[in-house]
């Protein structure tokens, strides 16, 4: 099924985003600019939890100046659209060292889980390997609920939904080479 961003937004009531999407700040930024109005209007929020916000205050210690620009942006982009995001904690209150124990994709991939008894997700990423997690925790036999959809960021601030590739059978490829040769 195709959804546009607005359909999913107004769709989902869980919208939880992570520290790569973040910092694709262009991206996002024409996202919020895009669908701001929508995810008010839909009574919805972008929630951060604390490890993606460790993340992005670690980001800004590293040693390459276009990644710290990139983490300093996108926590301005968090306090300057405050009505749009539900952060777990407050980015001056997030100790980095609970990154020693947990990471963002952990608590990401755990809510998919969690909260697909009672809740329509969706999640904004542009970690291919977290999207594929994230479909490959929504399709597990035990797991059963309401729709979860991963997406990707475009450019210019349209979701594009995530699907699984399917595996590539090289048995089959090696057979059809041979039999052509």
């Amino acid at each position: 099924m195709s959804m546009d961003t607005k359909s999913l937004i107004e769709t989902c009531d869980f919208i939880n985003i992570d520290t790569s999407a973040l910092m694709e700040t262009d991206s996002f930024l024409n996202f919020l600019e895009n669908y701001g109005s929508t995810i008010i209007k839909a009574g919805r929020t972008i929630f951060v939890c604390r490890e993606v916000i460790a993340e992005l205050k670690l980001l800004q210690k590293c040693d390459k100046p276009s990644k710290v620009h990139q983490a300093e942006t996108a926590l301005s982009i968090l306090y300057d659209n405050y009505d749009l995001f539900r952060l777990e904690e407050e980015p001056d209150e997030v100790d980095v060292r609970i990154l020693h124990r947990r990471i963002a994709d952990q608590r990401i991939i755990n809510a998919v889980t969690l909260y697909k008894v009672q809740h329509t997700q969706l999640f904004i990423s542009n970690d291919k390997a977290l999207l594929e997690a994230i479909v490959t925790a929504d399709q597990m036999e035990a797991v059963h609920g309401k729709p979860v959809y991963a997406t990707s960021l475009s450019d210019d601030g349209e979701l594009i939904k995530y699907t699984k590739a399917e595996a590539i059978d090289w048995d089959a490829v090696d057979k059809d080479i041979s039999d052509t040769n």
